[in-house]
């Protein structure tokens, strides 16, 4: 309890506003919230100072839902793995050309040599889909886009927040 009433006095950063003002945003979406509640509720994040005051703009919203990555990296990984196999489809093609052209050229059908680099990759690929630790990998990777994407995002929203907040104080000036 003692632990939960320091949390809620702690100074909250710009991230935790941000993270508050985006989970507002997806109660709007899902209808939680009208914009009148959303509008005061923004406000009342961006004038938050401390966790509790943050904790009290959300109180009677549900968590948010969790993202949806797990189906976005599945997708992910069999993409790659589709996209290894044609790579390598398309280098048995080209060695069993070259060789086929070459047994041609001989007379006669030479030793096949396309089995060795074939057989080589070939295995490789077929251990990375069994073990499946390229799969973690890729998920990781989907994970950190997504973050990026969503980092973008809220600097655009926050640069166009500060614009509107501006435009909003030179009004209010011109007014006075």
């Amino acid at each position: 309890m003692a632990g939960e009433l320091e949390r809620s006095e702690l100074r909250a950063s710009d991230a935790d506003r941000n993270a508050v003002a985006h989970r507002l945003q997806v109660a709007v979406d899902e209808g939680r919230l009208t914009l009148t509640d959303y509008d005061e509720r923004l406000q009342q994040t961006y004038a938050a100072r401390t966790y509790g005051e943050l904790e009290r703009v959300t109180a009677d919203l549900p968590a948010a839902p969790a993202p949806a990555l797990p189906a976005e990296a599945s997708s992910a990984y069999w993409r790659e793995q589709a996209d290894e196999w044609r790579g390598w489809a398309g280098t048995a093609v080209v060695l069993v050309t070259i060789w086929t052209i070459t047994s041609i050229a001989a007379g006669g059908p030479l030793f096949f040599w396309p089995m060795f680099p074939l057989g080589i990759w070939g295995a490789i690929l077929l251990a990375q889909l069994v073990s499946g630790r390229p799969r973690e990998e890729i998920a990781a990777k989907a994970d950190s886009k997504k973050r990026e994407v969503e980092a973008v995002a809220e600097k655009s929203d926050a640069k166009s927040g500060s614009k509107k907040s501006e435009s909003k104080r030179s009004g209010s000036k011109k007014i006075d």
